[in-house]
């Protein structure tokens, strides 16, 4: 039998409702038939599937995870970084901002630096709006200086100050108007043009950020930006600064999950660090006076030899990441550094440190909450499921004598009087609803076919034109990319030859000097289409690999049949006779390097195969251009 549902609203009483239709087609086969009752078609098969299912789930989650700990924490580690990075992106872009908003409110006119109290309220509106600014101020190449302020040890009062040259300065309380009160303090003798921010950022062309420092209280690090404001003529009219305090990093990296012993900061280019996961600031108190601590000097082992790596590390310093495992004793400890700078100086370096074993402990202690917490659930939900499909078997039962009647042709069959409000709903709705059932079924199964043809027809649509480059028409590098993985699997798999093709526009910029980029867009365009015509196989694919560089991948081809297609696709290129006078062919011309490769069992590695292609394409570039050389070393036999 055929059962099909609609969904509907029966308004008299306001309820969502469901028809269920019975149309038989064996009607004697159904009679003769004991069919499973629905509760048992309901529970069994989950209670089957759900064990099974976390059974296998729990045993490959526990041998992959063992295999690959190593692999595994390290991208954690790479997600946290980038994480960080961001968030310190957010943080340390405040202070540039407010420089650049005040220096362009100088520009503009909008805040006059000869009126010190139209700048205090500028700057407290500034520092009341951002809750980690701790200081914004303007400092005049004459003495004047005027400041928004707020102690570490009453964050949400923010102060104000100003000073006249050779003068006090006085420091006073806001009204919540925002206009002075009290007079907090007043410090004697202060010279603004003698601060080291001040000198720093006289002396400097743009924006500088000035060393970390810890607040008298002890309870915060902060660090300032400074930008000079100029005349006209390029002399010196004063000093715009922003600090911020650095709490927000303690806490961003106190949120971070990496184990007991693991251990995530951030330290200066010295070895100092400014916060780590601890949530504890790195100072000590010698004497009387607070000191930064320096990473050598943590209590954490983590934080050491991650710190160590750093300070010794050539690839640290060449490519800004350092992924590495350390042997220290019994325990292995894996390292994740890189190196996070602002325009403006400021370089640090972001660290985690943690024992391998944390890794593989917390695997154990995941897998063990997870069988706990899948047996719960999966009892519940059996018990649940019981409950309710026992209850929806019973009404639906009784609706079904119910419908088979009017799938027979009695429209007007009798439905149960439900206790349950839905169905007693759906009961009354049904009678009324039966007329109209046969007209909507008819029209809805088409409906639907249309819109699923329109969707899918868009769709391939789309898909086709994210593959294809938009100025040559040829494939982008993303139909290369994929191509290049559906072949190099089969490849492998058929023990076939795959053959990559690079081709590269001779002095292409020289080109575009001479003649224009809309005319080294034709050029790209021609050539595209000498190209494609010199592909003879539907299974070859030419591709715009990046700028003026072109991609072919020719799967089935050997060495030979490759350097062929290789050099036709160079004659192709020089028969265009493209006129190019900043070339010493006095044309457009291309070289071409390329690698035949079958790939062994096992072999993962498509990107090698791209790699020895573009090496020997530089070679053909050295040897004078306009020539195709294999990835083997070997050359073509001559040049045009």
């Amino acid at each position: 039998m055929t059962v099909s549902f609609l969904t509907g609203v029966h308004r008299p009483v306001e309820q969502t409702v469901a028809i269920l239709v019975v149309r038989p087609r064996r009607q004697s086969l159904v009679l003769r038939i004991q069919s499973p009752r629905l509760e048992a078609v309901i529970v069994l098969p989950f209670t089957v599937v759900a064990v099974v299912l976390a059974t296998a789930l729990i045993g490959w989650s526990w041998r992959a995870g063992i295999a690959e700990a190593e692999s595994a924490a390290f991208a954690v580690h790479a997600a946290t970084a980038k994480r960080v990075a961001t968030r310190l992106d957010a943080l340390f872009d405040v202070p540039d901002r407010l420089l650049t908003y005040s220096l362009d409110a100088i520009r503009l006119g909008a805040v006059s630096v000869d009126d010190l109290h139209a700048m205090e309220q500028h700057f407290s509106s500034q520092a009341r709006a951002f809750p980690n600014i701790t200081n914004v101020a303007f400092g005049s190449a004459d003495g004047h200086y005027s400041v928004a302020y707020r102690d570490w040890d009453s964050p949400n009062d923010v102060h104000v100050a100003e000073a006249t040259p050779g003068g006090s300065m006085l420091s006073y309380r806001l009204a919540p108007d925002g206009s002075r009160s009290d007079l907090i303090d007043e410090y004697p003798a202060f010279r603004v043009t003698e601060r080291p921010w001040f000198i720093a950022a006289a002396n400097s062309q743009g924006a500088t950020w000035f060393p970390v420092y810890a607040f008298h209280s002890g309870e915060a690090l902060a660090i300032g930006m400074a930008t000079p404001v100029r005349n006209s003529d390029g002399s010196l009219r004063g000093v715009l600064a922003a600090d911020m305090a650095l709490n927000e990093i303690t806490r961003l990296l106190a949120e971070l999950e990496i184990g007991d012993e693991g251990r995530a900061f951030l330290m200066e280019s010295d070895g100092r660090l400014i916060a780590d996961s601890s949530g504890r600031l790195p100072l000590r108190e010698v004497d009387g006076e607070l000191l930064r601590v320096s990473a050598m000097e943590s209590d954490s082992t983590s934080i050491r030899l991650a710190a160590d790596t750093a300070l010794d590390s050539e690839a640290l310093a060449a490519e800004g990441r350092v992924n590495e495992s350390i042997q220290r004793g019994d325990r292995s400890y894996l390292v994740h550094l890189e190196r996070y700078g602002r325009p403006g100086g400021l370089e640090l370096t972001f660290g985690i440190g943690v024992p391998l074993d944390a890794y593989t402990a917390r695997l154990v202690d995941d897998m063990r909450r997870r069988i706990a917490v899948a047996g719960v659930f999966v009892l519940v939900g059996l018990i649940m499921l019981m409950i309710v499909a026992r209850g929806i078997g019973r009404t639906v039962d009784r609706l079904g004598r119910a419908a088979v009647g009017i799938a027979a042709g009695d429209w007007a069959a009798e439905l149960p009087n439900s206790r349950i409000r839905e169905l007693r709903s759906l009961s009354a709705a049904f009678g009324s609803m039966a007329g109209q059932l046969r007209e909507i079924l008819s029209g809805l199964e088409q409906r639907v076919d249309e819109r699923t043809a329109e969707l899918a027809e868009a769709n391939r649509q789309l898909a086709e034109l994210s593959r294809v480059d938009s100025l040559t028409g040829v494939g982008n590098r993303r139909a290369f990319d994929e191509a290049m993985a559906q072949e190099w699997a089969r490849a492998r798999r058929e023990q076939r030859p795959l053959a990559v093709i690079l081709c590269d526009v001779d002095q292409f910029k020289a080109y575009n000097d001479r003649y224009g980029h809309p005319e080294g867009d034709r050029c790209l365009i021609a050539i595209a289409g000498a190209l494609t015509a010199s592909a003879r196989r539907t299974v070859d694919l030419v591709t715009r690999y990046g700028g003026e560089e072109f991609a072919v991948l020719l799967p089935d081809l050997g060495t030979d049949r490759a350097f062929e297609m290789a050099e036709c696709f160079r004659q192709a290129v020089e028969s265009l006779a493209l006129p190019h006078e900043g070339s010493s062919h006095g044309h457009v011309t291309i070289s071409v390097g390329f690698k035949c490769h079958v790939p062994a069992v096992g072999e993962t590695a498509p990107g090698q195969l791209v790699a020895s292609a573009d090496v020997a394409l530089y070679q053909a570039k050295a040897r004078g251009r306009n020539q195709v050389v294999a990835a083997d070393n070997q050359p073509s036999s001559a040049d045009a």
